[in-house]
């Protein structure tokens, strides 16, 4: 391969795949991202981050060559596609670029000697290659390919050998939901992949991950019980209290996974548990109850056999054992008045923002914030997630498999044949407001359903109507403040 990259001049826009074979001469393209780059004198596109160089999908020797995972595609220069946009910013010329590109089914036909690729409607695809595409991808092209399609970096898993996980695929899946933490996926999708593979109880590692609401702590574990097809519990710490004192104890949460492992028993051994808020037990110098729930908690985290009764309080009912060894455990937290003492340390060496690999946790920190030494120790690692800025939520909103507007829109097209549009106006708005909930990526949820809440109405209504025609919905940054309005 020619490692000659061109000039400046030719840097390009390209859409970033993963290829499906087929198995009747037709691929599938599933775009996973866009980059900015070069392309050399082989045709190889070179990241402009220089973390990859990736070969074109329209070639035959490569688009058939199982081994090769990821390829670029539809690629064009940045002049071209900034005039087509009216844009001069490159990010914001890529983005639109992906949005149209992921809006519809891209197929890739082999012909002889040559790869076709084709970035149109189901319909004009059907009629080209006669007939050759399989019933899944007709499956498919009925759904709203661009929710289907958009930045999916990894297929889900329904029967995962838990014993050899591809750790690199679940990373992949990982990252088409939570974002601008990279790093500490990748960190966590190999300690899940040698949880799992582990054969002695010293083996496994129990993971502390950190960070502000809606940072993404919980859904990263949600997602892996997901992806992993395992159960998965939540539960609150900070309604804990020591034994004989009223609220939740060790033996509630014992109870919460049985209970979440009805559907899947013989999987309850490998739950992956999440104990949330649990800075929230942290001592306050408020006398030994403080300290006695991190206690309660140790045999819980270093795998013991709990023998609980599902209904103690009327004395009756089943007795149950649950062995906790071989389960994941994550403890969960934002540990704020921390982050304020170590942000004041940091301001003073120049730095105003946390979570971007500027503070280190250290073991003294965790101490003097409450936490016993031996509950640290358990804890082998620490994960520190980034603060969400303005263009982090906005990435999520638009590009996001976990993004609400974009589950909402996949809705509205699957179950109302209505294609739901927005303004760049309208996101904008979504945004101002999610940031006042200072509630991270959560705050879009409740941003998206406020501002859609009679667009539901309207395309509910078309089911008493029974109304089977394909429409187009627009929102507008009217919308948002007024949800009545919108054109429908």
């Amino acid at each position: 391969m020619a490692s000659e990259v061109r000039s400046l001049a030719n840097d390009k826009i390209a859409i970033i795949c993963t290829r499906h074979d087929n198995n009747n001469n037709t691929y599938t393209l599933v775009p996973r991202s866009v980059a900015i780059g070069k392309v050399d004198d082989d045709f190889f596109f070179h990241l402009e981050n220089g973390e990859n160089v990736l070969p074109p999908i329209d070639r035959i020797e490569y688009i058939t060559d199982s081994k090769k995972e990821e390829f670029y595609a539809y690629c064009d220069t940045i002049a071209n596609l900034s005039a087509k946009y009216q844009e001069t910013d490159a990010n914001k010329v890529a983005l639109k670029y992906y949005m149209e590109i992921a809006s519809h089914l891209n197929i890739a036909l082999v012909d002889g000697d040559l790869v076709k690729l084709y970035h149109q409607d189901y319909s004009v695809i059907s009629n080209e290659i006669q007939g050759k595409i399989s019933k899944h991808y007709e499956k498919s092209a009925k759904e709203d390919t661009s929710q289907v399609n958009i930045n999916k970096k990894a297929t889900l898993h329904t029967n995962v050998d838990l014993a050899h996980i591809d750790k690199d695929d679940l990373a992949r899946f990982l990252k088409s939901h939570i974002f601008e933490n990279d790093s500490i996926i990748d960190d966590i999708a190999t300690v899940i992949a040698m949880n799992y593979s582990a054969k002695k109880r010293e083996e496994i590692i129990s993971m502390l991950s950190i960070g502000n609401t809606g940072s993404g702590k919980t859904e990263t574990y949600r997602l892996i019980s997901e992806y992993l097809g395992v159960p998965f519990t939540m539960f609150d710490c900070s309604s804990m209290s020591d034994t004989g004192y009223q609220g939740d104890s060790v033996e509630d949460l014992i109870k919460a996974i049985y209970n979440n492992s009805r559907e899947k028993p013989q999987l309850m051994s490998k739950s992956i548990v999440v104990l949330e808020e649990i800075d929230k037990i942290a001592s306050r110098g408020h006398g030994v109850a403080d300290i006695n729930v991190q206690y309660e908690l140790l045999k819980f985290l270093d795998g013991f056999t709990f023998h609980v009764n599902l209904d103690k309080a009327l004395g009756i009912g089943q007795k149950v054992s649950v062995d906790t060894t071989f389960m994941t455990k994550a403890g969960l937290g934002a540990f704020e008045e921390m982050f304020e003492r170590k942000l004041k340390d940091q301001r003073k060496m120049g730095f105003d923002k946390w979570g971007s690999g500027l503070i280190e946790i250290n073991d003294k920190d965790m101490e003097e914030y409450g936490m016993t030494k031996q509950i640290i120790r358990r804890f082998l690692l620490t994960f520190l997630y980034k603060d969400l800025n303005r263009d982090d939520l906005k990435r999520i909103l638009t590009l996001s498999k976990s993004s609400p507007l974009l589950i909402k829109k996949e809705r509205y097209y699957r179950d109302f044949n209505t294609i739901l549009e927005y303004t760049e106006e309208y996101i904008d708005a979504i945004i101002d407001y999610a940031l006042t909930l200072n509630s991270g990526a959560g705050g879009l949820n409740k941003a998206v359903a406020k501002s859609l809440i009679k667009a539901d109405s309207a395309v509910y209504n078309r089911l008493a109507n029974n109304d089977k025609s394909k429409k187009r919905l627009l929102v507008t940054g009217e919308t948002f403040e007024n949800p009545c309005k919108f054109t429908y």
